[in-house]
């Protein structure tokens, strides 16, 4: 199954175990990581359609509604047999 993986690299905290390229960033950061993430997505020369979208990072739970699904929106392929992001309780 064809994947795609969307990095988020925003969060709350920065968790003493996790090592991916992640951190705290202002959130003024946000709509333009967003748009940037938008614009690369339009202008990839799909040879294929995604079947799963995950979006992990970072916490993506972080992200409100109208910005989660401008971003999943983005995505060719859709309805997709998966979407999934990552998430903390807190953010639930």
């Amino acid at each position: 199954m064809a994947g795609i993986y969307i990095s988020y690299p925003f969060c709350g905290q920065k968790c003493s175990f996790c090592n991916f390229v992640s951190g705290v960033f202002p959130r003024s950061l946000v709509e333009k990581y967003l748009q940037a993430l938008r614009t690369e997505i339009a202008r990839h020369e799909w040879a294929w359609h995604p079947e799963t979208v995950y979006i992990g990072g970072g916490t993506p739970s972080r992200l409100g509604p109208e910005e989660l699904a401008s971003l999943f929106s983005a995505v060719p392929g859709a309805p997709w047999a998966e979407a999934t992001i990552e998430a903390s309780p807190g953010t639930v």
